[in-house]
C-alpha cells in the first residue's frame, strides 16, 4: 500500500516536471517548424538490441583478436550513427500548422486537423495522442492534412494533450519525435436524439 502510494507520488512529480520542461522547451503555438530545438531522438527496442549485439560482436572480436569481426562491429556502429543523422533529417524542416478543430456530439468523432508542409520528401510520419485514433503518412512531399480523431463518451469541453509527431525511418533503430502543444479545444455537444 505504501509502495503504491509512493510510486503514484513519484509518477505525479515526474509528470509535473516533464510538463514544465516541455512548456519551456516547446511552448504552445499555432505554427511549428521542426528543428534540433524541438526534435528528440532515442533508440527503439530494436535499436537497443542492435547496440547490444554490436557491443557483443566488438567484445568477441577484441577477445579473439579477429580483425574481420572487429570490422563488422565498426561497420554496425557506423550504420547506427548514420541512422541518427538520417532520422533527424527526415523530420527536420517539416512545418506544422494548427487548424480549427471540428466539434462533435457524444459518441461521434471530433476531428483535430493539422496541416503538414514539407519542402522535400519525408517518410513514415506518425501522428498520435493518448485516447485518439492515430494518423500515418507513408511519404510526404508538399502539403498534406492529417488529423486526430477523438470519440468522447461525455459532453463538455475537449482539450487534447500534446500531440506526438514521430518517425522511425530509415531502419527502425531510432525513434525521432516531438511533442507539440497545439492548444486546440472544442465542445462535445449532447447526443442527438431522434424526434
Amino acid at each position: 500500500m505504501r509502495a503504491a502510494h509512493l510510486r503514484q507520488r513519484l509518477h505525479a512529480f515526474w509528470q509535473t516536471r516533464q510538463s514544465a520542461w516541455l512548456d519551456r522547451r516547446i511552448p504552445r503555438a499555432e505554427h511549428y517548424q521542426l528543428s534540433h530545438r524541438n526534435l528528440f531522438i532515442f533508440p527503439t527496442r530494436l535499436g537497443w538490441i542492435y547496440l547490444g549485439m554490436t557491443l557483443t560482436i566488438f567484445l568477441l572480436g577484441s577477445n579473439y583478436q579477429n580483425n574481420l569481426v572487429l570490422g563488422l562491429a565498426y561497420w554496425m556502429f557506423s550504420l547506427f550513427v548514420v541512422s541518427i543523422y538520417l532520422a533527424h533529417a527526415n523530420l527536420s524542416g517539416l512545418q506544422v500548422k494548427v487548424e480549427m478543430p471540428h466539434s462533435g456530439h457524444v459518441g461521434e468523432p471530433a476531428l483535430f486537423p493539422l496541416q503538414l508542409t514539407a519542402g522535400r520528401q519525408h517518410y513514415a510520419i506518425q501522428l498520435s495522442a493518448p485516447q485518439a485514433v492515430s494518423d500515418q503518412l507513408a511519404t510526404l512531399a508538399g502539403s498534406e492534412r492529417v488529423q486526430l480523431v477523438y470519440t468522447q463518451p461525455v459532453r463538455g469541453r475537449l482539450t487534447p494533450p500534446r500531440v506526438r509527431l514521430s518517425s522511425q525511418w530509415p531502419l527502425g533503430l531510432l525513434s525521432c519525435w516531438t511533442l507539440l502543444d497545439t492548444g486546440q479545444e472544442t465542445v462535445i455537444f449532447p447526443r442527438v436524439q431522434a424526434c
